[in-house]
């Protein structure tokens, strides 16, 4: 069924255009308008630009760490890769776990954030009654994003290129109309603002919004130049996605105002505002950038992943060829993610389920880039770009994480919780692995 797509493509198939495109739209910045941008201001208020920009700066230095990796090893299969080379097997297969979970977390929390705001847009019209509708979409729309994906890796890339570059054309247009013409004549463009402890909780998702700017390494072994046209596809697409993102956020609260907290309270509400000051001319595109920004993302991130288990196939972290496996690979985790999505729509709703897999996988996204980093450290490279930088980049990273953690054990336990249980289950698969010779020593990280 899907074979074709695991395999290589020709060579110099992956040009920097569609590198760059790949990084981008796994931020999404126009889907952060609605889905991220609430859940920060939930926690920094009229804050929410100050929390962006920090964000943005504590991202920069674990892009650093990614961009250097990449420009020394060439593999699809990324982070795992980079921490086994370094640090050993254990790490490395450590680290491969950890990066399924925080892929099929993030496909998740977009699956159900999908749902939740189709459902939301119609029923704000007036076109929806039930909320069952809301586990419809979702389970739509992530059957629509594998069904993009199946069209093979050229094509898939062909549609994040121009719908990304669309997308960050519009995102630009609508802050400006947002600027020019808010809502209260009162409101500022730069906002006064005292942080207090929930302003660094809400940093946590500002981070996870930048965490998909290494996307593009997943695809170092089929880019032109494996060795620079994925690093620099990086570098380019975080510094593009941080301006709009940063020039949005000030155009959203500069807006909305003391509308702020209803926003907090109800993303759609920046849908509702959009519609009374501008009408449907300006609303309809939006909603279509919206829905088209999470589909961008999440096929962005299957393509990510997809690259990245066949390479595990081929490095022997999972049984068999990467090839031979591939139908079943990709049936797995579309099962996979449509069933959890059911499940967690029963518990807690599409939103909240949102909230929680966007929590956990912030958490999951910190554990990675985190051995990312002492991997780096240990090459002994450049004193600012392989020592500081990197060090920062962790001391950020555990201080977020211990914060985080604080604040959602306080008002979230179950994200927690579930992280823990997720925690759990791969120590166990790890134990499994290390008590197995043949299989532990069979275990290889191939980079170039």
């Amino acid at each position: 069924m899907c074979d074709y797509y695991h395999a290589r493509m020709p060579d110099n198939s992956i040009g920097l255009g569609r590198s760059v495109m790949q990084s981008f739209t796994s931020i999404g910045p126009m889907l952060d308008l609605i889905a991220v941008f609430p859940l920060i201001a939930i926690f920094a208020g009229r804050g929410l630009p100050y929390a962006v920009i920090i964000s943005f700066l504590i991202s920069f230095t674990t892009i650093n760490t990614t961009y250097q990796l990449s420009r020394k090893y060439s593999t699809n299969g990324g982070y795992y890769s980079y921490t086994g080379k370094v640090l050993g097997k254990l790490p490395g297969l450590f680290i491969a776990l950890n990066y399924l979970a925080y892929s099929v977390v993030v496909l998740l929390a977009i699956g159900s954030f999908g749902g939740y705001f189709i459902y939301s847009a119609l029923n704000d019209f007036g076109n929806a009654s039930s909320t069952v509708l809301t586990l419809v979409f979702s389970l739509a729309f992530i059957s629509i994003v594998f069904g993009i994906v199946l069209l093979g890796l050229r094509k898939s890339l062909r549609f994040t290129l121009i719908a990304g570059t669309a997308e960050a054309a519009f995102i630009l247009l609508i802050s400006l109309f947002m600027v020019l013409k808010p809502i209260s004549q009162s409101t500022a463009i730069f906002p006064s603002f005292m942080p207090d402890g929930n302003f660094f909780t809400g940093v946590i998702f500002g981070i996870l919004a930048f965490s998909g700017s290494g996307s593009s390494i997943f695809l170092s072994e089929d880019s032109r130049d494996p060795k620079r046209t994925p690093a620099t596809g990086l570098a380019l697409s975080f510094l593009i996605a941080g301006l709009i993102m940063i020039i949005a956020s000030f155009a959203v609260v500069s807006f909305l105002g003391n509308g702020i907290a209803s926003y907090a309270a109800n993303p759609a509400a920046l849908l509702l505002y959009i519609q009374q000051k501008f009408g449907f001319v300006i609303l309809f595109p939006a909603v279509l950038f919206l829905i088209l920004s999470a589909m961008n993302l999440s096929v962005s991130y299957l393509n990510a992943l997809l690259r990245s288990t066949a390479k595990m196939f081929s490095d022997h972290i999972f049984r068999g060829s990467g090839l031979k496996k591939s139908d079943n690979t990709f049936m797995a985790i579309l099962l996979a993610i449509l069933s959890t999505t059911c499940i967690l729509a029963v518990i807690y709703g599409s939103y909240t389920s949102f909230v929680y897999m966007s929590s956990l996988a912030g958490l999951f996204f910190i554990t990675v880039h985190s051995f990312s980093n002492i991997a780096l450290i240990k090459q002994k490279g450049s004193i600012l770009f392989s020592m500081i930088l990197p060090v920062a980049s962790l001391l950020f990273l555990v201080t977020v994480f211990v914060v985080s953690v604080n604040g959602f054990l306080s008002g979230f336990p179950d994200i927690v919780y579930m992280y823990l249980l997720i925690l759990l289950f791969i120590v166990l698969a790890l134990l499994q692995a290390r008590s197995s010779k043949q299989f532990f020593n069979a275990i290889e990280f191939n980079v170039s």
